[in-house]
């Protein structure tokens, strides 16, 4: 069929249920039509020979006869690298001479499956980092990882490639937000399924409470409010109103982005008090305050 350079060794693993060999059963290796010798086992529970078969050609294994007990029979079928191509139990065939008993494709340079990782993990997650960790089950020292806010498609999410990190550090997220990650072993050859999605929440993040607060730039009827933004936002919500109102009651001026933030329609010889909030999105600090100024 072809030229023996272009042939590989598979390994045929016989078994008779009984344990008196096959009975005189014989099976046939055909490819593209041509049958091999006959292969049998003559006595005994289990056996084993190499048949040479050409790559990648359609291979039937058909019985050349019918022996006296052909449900006895059972066999498997190796490649060159140890994988089952193909395999009959015992019992199972009460045919007769002529049926395909199994059918394969030839490969002489298989690839072993790449394994897929297990146990995936997020740990040390913080407001806007985490650390993405798997278990290795084969031999990969590469991994494809993709991950993004929860709900993302695959191939939306940030993509990193063959990283030979685990865990693989990442940064740059969102606080108090949920996200999911996939891994895929990469086995250079070939790779693996991927897994996932993980999901996994970033910590709170702590709104810093504004300090500093100040009036400058005071009129009759007009003054600059300002403070030390330390989560560095860059919102507020300001209130205020005439020296000992009630927070609720005064003048409310939310989410601005000015700091100072100027306010006017004031009463000219009076004490004001205000207080400040940042706005940090997810959350807020406390109302700082009150600071008073007279105008």
């Amino acid at each position: 069929v072809c030229d023996p350079v272009a042939q590989c060794s598979y390994t045929f693993n016989m078994t008779d249920d009984y344990g008196d060999g096959w009975n005189g059963q014989d099976v046939l290796f055909v490819q593209a039509g041509v049958a091999g010798s006959p292969v049998t086992m003559a006595f005994g529970s289990s056996e084993t020979v190499t048949i040479d078969l050409c790559d990648n050609v359609t291979t039937y294994i058909i019985a050349a006869n019918t022996s006296s007990y052909p449900f006895e029979i059972g066999f498997d079928v190796l490649d060159p690298i140890g994988q089952n191509v193909a395999s009959q139990a015992a019992n199972t065939w009460f045919g007769v001479a002529g049926d395909t008993l199994a059918t394969f494709v030839t490969n002489c340079n298989p690839v072993l499956p790449c394994a897929d990782p297990t146990a995936l993990t997020a740990t040390n997650v913080t407001v806007d980092a985490a650390d993405l960790g798997w278990t290795e089950m084969g031999t990969a020292t590469a991994w494809n990882v993709e991950y993004g806010v929860a709900g993302f498609a695959q191939g939306s999410g940030t993509y990193l490639a063959g990283t030979a990190s685990n865990p693989q550090s990442i940064s740059g997220l969102a606080g108090s937000t949920t996200y999911e990650f996939y891994v895929q072993s990469d086995c250079g050859v070939n790779q693996s399924a991927w897994v996932g999605p993980f999901a996994f929440t970033t910590a709170n993040p702590t709104c810093t409470d504004p300090t500093a607060l100040t009036a400058t730039n005071i009129t009759e009827t007009t003054a600059d409010l300002g403070w030390t933004d330390n989560f560095g936002s860059g919102i507020a919500n300001v209130e205020y109103g005439a020296a000992g109102f009630a927070l609720g009651s005064g003048t409310l001026i939310a989410g601005t982005t000015n700091n100072p933030e100027s306010i006017s329609g004031l009463t000219a010889s009076t004490t004001y008090e205000f207080y400040v909030q940042t706005d940090c999105g997810v959350n807020q600090s406390a109302w700082v305050g009150p600071f008073a100024f007279t105008t």
